[in-house]
């Protein structure tokens, strides 16, 4: 997983994801133990390997981003080491890869 910023200051993680993943298949992304937004994969997202996430704006701050990859009925499957960006409080004025450590899922 790593991530990006943008001018808006919304965060967007990049999810690889693991060779079981499935259509329908969900990925949830949590800070500690909040849950922060749920994605259904697609076959486009399988295809490529990855899905983009976007997460509602975040204050400033060190975060710890998990990302989990459940089943459609949300039993858990696999999931990512910590993904530990800190967030400042003026984005860059142009996109660009703003987060600085990644994870992997397994």
């Amino acid at each position: 997983m790593n991530g990006d910023y943008n001018a808006t200051g919304t965060p967007t993680l990049v999810v690889s994801l693991p060779a079981e993943a499935v259509r329908g298949d969900l990925i949830e992304i949590y800070n500690g133990a909040d849950l922060l937004t749920t994605v259904t994969l697609t076959r486009a997202d399988i295809n490529g390997g990855s899905v983009n996430v976007h997460l509602p704006t975040q204050a400033n701050g060190t975060f710890s981003f998990v990302a989990t990859l459940a089943n459609h009925t949300g039993s858990p499957i696999a999931s990512s080491t910590a993904y530990s960006p800190t967030i400042t409080e003026t984005p860059p004025s142009r996109r660009s890869n703003y987060f600085q450590s990644a994870a992997t899922m397994s």
